[in-house]
């Protein structure tokens, strides 16, 4: 299961994981015959073997918050608003349980940022415009 490359020329090494059978993953890394890699290397990420692990949030109608799902986290989540949104999305929690474009952390198309909660339901989604989607995958 490949789960992370990097084209040619990108600086980074190609990366490719092997899948374990026991929810564990071994990361293979090609650097090249030009660079020697000494030492350990660890590879920390969710467990891919159990729950959902990514999903998208639609804001239906703008300026109507949305509720995360009833999705437990260990390591948080990364949000990213979609290429395609016509809108500003809006995360947060303003203390009653919604979000709005004043009290919501913005993220614009492409943007994406990373949430220390324990649920994703802690999370309220807004958008500008109806429609606009909100990726998100476990920490």
């Amino acid at each position: 299961m490949t789960i992370a490359t990097f084209q040619e020329g990108d600086e980074s090494p190609n990366v490719r994981y092997t899948d374990n059978g026991d929810g564990s993953y071994t990361p293979i890394i090609d650097v090249g015959a030009s660079i020697a890699l000494s030492g350990t290397i660890s590879a920390v990420g969710p467990n891919l073997s159990t729950g959902k692990n990514i999903g998208r949030i639609t804001v239906v109608t703008a300026g109507t918050a949305v509720q995360g799902e009833n999705i437990p986290l260990t390591n948080g989540v990364f949000l990213k608003a979609l290429t395609t949104n016509s809108g500003i999305c809006y995360v947060g929690n303003n203390g009653s349980n919604t979000v709005t474009a004043a009290s919501g952390y913005p993220l614009s198309t492409n943007d994406v940022d990373i949430w220390q909660v324990s649920n994703l339901n802690e999370l309220w989604f807004n958008s500008s415009s109806s429609g606009d989607k909100i990726a998100w995958h476990k920490g």
